[in-house]
């Protein structure tokens, strides 16, 4: 289930096979960029990574061959290690999207910032030895693992991809205030909303609208919310509540 949250929506192509797609909603700034095959395909996809490689990268955004993952693939640093096993487990699975397929997407165009970034303003997250679970019967303690550490809110909805601070989310500039301007599948700039509780974000939404609009996609006015956001309908109303 968190795999399939965290995986899917950016991986998930032909078949619904994870082999990688164009991923439309990055920023023009940082060029034009495909998400790679993460089947169990030992040459074209990550068969033959191990689970430490596996987890190392997602903790610290470090791939096997040592070069560092952009600031538009998401890293989870303050996931619980029996959240991140999971996620493992399942790509080891026998699920028929991560079975094993051979296609490639075209090489990425990144652009100078994006290199520099890489090489030179962003260093690789801590990994930590280890991570609990959160107290479930704790909802601001699940709510905030929920909205930072596992589905990662704060990236999309801080001000930019740029000054997200995956070790310690609340200090992101803007943090879940919104204007990260994404693209939605047609190329044209969507800005990301504010999700605090001011008025101007989601301060006059009740509790039942937000579980209906995040686990369904409609907003409290009956209209539907539209790419890059998409629904979770796999969360539970706990988790959504929390």
């Amino acid at each position: 289930r968190i795999a399939s949250m965290l995986c899917i929506k950016c991986h998930s192509g032909e078949g619904n096979k994870l082999v990688g797609k164009l991923v439309a909603d990055v920023p023009k700034e940082f060029g034009v960029i495909h998400s790679y095959n993460i089947t169990q395909d030992k040459e074209k996809g990550i068969g033959n990574w191990t689970d430490g490689e596996i987890i190392y990268f997602l903790k610290t955004g470090v791939r096997k061959n040592g070069t560092y993952a952009p600031p538009y693939m998401p890293k989870f640093p303050l996931m619980a290690d029996q959240d991140i096993q999971a996620v493992v487990a399942w790509l080891r699975s026998d699920r028929p999207n991560v079975q094993a397929a051979t296609t490639v997407q075209p090489k990425n165009q990144p652009n100078f910032l994006v290199k520099f970034l890489c090489r030179v303003a962003m260093k690789p997250l801590p990994c930590n030895e280890q991570i609990a679970v959160p107290d479930t019967s704790n909802p601001v303690v699940l709510g905030k693992y929920l909205s930072t550490a596992l589905l990662g809110c704060f990236q999309c909805h801080s001000e930019s991809f740029k000054t997200n601070n995956e070790v310690q989310p609340e200090l992101s500039k803007g943090f879940f205030g919104g204007g990260n301007p994404l693209l939605d599948m047609e190329g044209n700039t969507v800005v990301s909303k504010n999700i605090t509780p001011d008025p101007s974000g989601i301060g006059k939404m009740t509790e039942a609208q937000f579980v209906t609009l995040l686990k369904t996609g409609q907003r409290p006015d009956g209209s539907m919310i539209h790419y890059p956001m998409e629904p979770y309908p796999l969360l539970s109303d706990t988790e959504v509540k929390a």
